[in-house]
């Protein structure tokens, strides 16, 4: 199996390494202890398809150019603050959702990424969709 190195009596850990190359396309971020979760992925075509995984949960993403989707296909993703990479978007357009319901939201654009912070852990369940447009 391809990674299932037999060195060090097989399942080294060297194949974990795979994972970076995830995380470097999609930039996906995760910061527990501050409760911020960032998406700035590399490609900045049209729109961006990409996967997201934490220990807590994994699911799927859309970077459009004024649209960012997450989906939750399984556990949960909790934060506080979002950011994500919405280029040429003005932010005083933005709303967030949650299953359709809007939230309550502060959003600045620091760094070329637009940023919610939601002032309360928003967490995001399986089967959860939840939308910055």
């Amino acid at each position: 199996m391809i990674w299932n190195h037999i060195e060090c009596g097989e399942h080294y850990y060297r194949a974990m390494s795979s994972w970076a190359v995830l995380l470097a396309v999609t930039g996906f971020k995760i910061d527990v202890p501050r409760g911020i979760v960032t998406f700035r992925p590399v490609n900045l075509q049209p729109e961006f398809h990409g996967l997201w995984v934490s220990s807590t949960g994994w699911g799927h993403f859309i970077r459009s150019r004024k649209r960012f989707v997450l989906n939750c296909y399984s556990g949960t993703l909790a934060f506080r603050k979002i950011r994500i990479i919405l280029p040429g978007t003005d932010i005083n357009n933005l709303k967030a959702y949650l299953n359709g319901k809007m939230l309550t939201t502060c959003l600045y654009l620091r760094d070329s990424l637009v940023e919610a912070d939601f002032g309360m852990t928003l967490t995001v369940k399986e089967g959860d969709i939840f939308v910055v447009e």
